[in-house]
């Protein structure tokens, strides 16, 4: 297995300091309505994923209608 390409994987400091100082200007340097916009983001993309994963598939568990049905004369 190779190894992942670290230049996508590290976001530097200067990086997420750039990051955290365009969000601050978007709310006007609003440190709380910042916070509470990301926090809404965040629940946002949870509830998108939640709604995009099959419950059947997170839980091991399938419809017996998805699965083929077992063959007897098959090894």
């Amino acid at each position: 297995m190779t190894a992942p390409d670290p230049s996508l994987t590290i976001i530097d400091d200067a990086m997420r300091q750039a990051e955290a100082e365009e969000v601050l200007a978007e709310f006007g340097g609003d440190a709380l309505a910042a916070i509470r916009a990301l926090l809404d983001d965040q629940a946002t993309l949870i509830a998108d994923a939640q709604e995009a994963m099959s419950r059947g598939f997170l839980r091991g568990r399938f419809a017996d209608g998805a699965r083929r049905p077992p063959v007897e004369d098959e090894p």
